[in-house]
């Protein structure tokens, strides 16, 4: 006692640098990775989509709460379907989300089967389809019961899966070819304010360039694993990681998750796979992660910034290694 006094009457006057913060004071991973408090609510519905004349399978996961909530658009792999990444985009609604997702025309839940070459021609109309939905927010929110008025069009989240990341990509500022004209064109939407990309591809001849990838202009997160999927001659699994190479620094994070797959181990994106053991464990970095970041750069979060800045030293090093600039 006596101690604590003397220095603080030796430093009475004097400024003295604040203690340095323990990690106990440090949110946790869990707190992120475990559902959030919200209850959520989720709606299936067809939207009539008269420029693509078609109608539109459509997915909203969002808090049963009364507020405002950012915005998450999410675009899923290819073959894939919206039906497929409850997992992930419940977890975010849970969290205070309103996330919108749609089962894009390369799905093989639309009866196309998988390997069709047709995909990468249909990437346009990926984009299309997730700034339709932003345009329509007030038809969608007439649509689903207990939705309107919680949408905030100000803050707004590009996500998704593979060539739905390469979607948010584009959104996010990437250009890109359109295989209908062969076209390098901007598909850039100035409401989306953030980008999270689980397994982007890197760049894909005709399509997207690694140049192209330093033109993304908002706070952007990126996921890969040591066993992605191989899609091209002559790469590795970490041809994934370019989009993240070569993007300006500012704002940006990448996860490396250690051993597991295009598939988070099986978990989202496809039924059909065996589920690896450490799945569940890579599924909870990728949604706390992606919360921590979707709550720091949409919600202007603290706690979420703290988490973030401390993340490499609470994911264990055995499951992710993360990278920022």
């Amino acid at each position: 006692m006596g101690r604590v006094f003397l220095v603080a009457l030796l430093c009475a006057g004097c400024s003295l640098p604040p203690p340095p913060s323990p990690d106990w004071a440090i949110p946790s991973l869990t707190s992120f990775a475990s559902p959030g408090a919200h209850r959520v609510v989720t709606a299936e519905l067809l939207m009539d989509y008269p420029a693509l004349q078609k109608r539109l399978p459509v997915r909203v996961s969002f808090p049963r709460d009364d507020g405002r909530y950012p915005i998450v658009v999410f675009s899923h792999g290819a073959y894939s379907s919206k039906d497929e990444y409850g997992l992930i985009l419940d977890h975010w609604a849970s969290h205070g989300y309103v996330v919108i997702a749609a089962t894009h025309s390369d799905s093989t839940a639309l009866g196309v089967e998988r390997g069709d070459p047709e995909a990468g021609n249909a990437w346009v109309d990926r984009m299309a389809d997730l700034t339709f939905l932003l345009d329509q927010l007030a038809v969608l929110s007439g649509q689903v019961k207990g939705l309107e008025g919680k949408p905030d069009p100000t803050r707004v989240a590009a996500t998704g899966h593979s060539l739905g990341a390469l979607t948010a990509l584009a959104l996010a500022g990437v250009p890109g070819v359109d295989r209908r004209d062969n076209q390098r064109k901007s598909f850039y939407d100035e409401r989306v304010k953030v980008a999270l990309m689980i397994s982007p591809p890197g760049a894909i001849p005709g399509l997207v360039d690694n140049g192209g990838f330093a033109s993304v202009k908002v706070p952007s997160l990126y996921t890969t694993a040591t066993r992605d999927i191989v899609m091209l001659p002559d790469t590795t699994w970490e041809w994934h990681k370019d989009s993240y190479r070569m993007a300006p620094a500012g704002g940006r994070m990448l996860i490396v998750l250690k051993g597991a797959d295009h598939y988070l181990g099986g978990i989202v994106g496809r039924g059909d796979l065996e589920r690896d053991p450490r799945a569940d464990d890579f599924l909870d970095i990728v949604n706390a992660l992606t919360t921590a970041y979707l709550d720091a750069y949409l919600k202007n979060s603290s706690r979420a910034q703290a988490m973030l800045k401390a993340s490499d030293r609470l994911v264990s090093p055995t499951l992710a290694s993360i990278e920022t600039k």
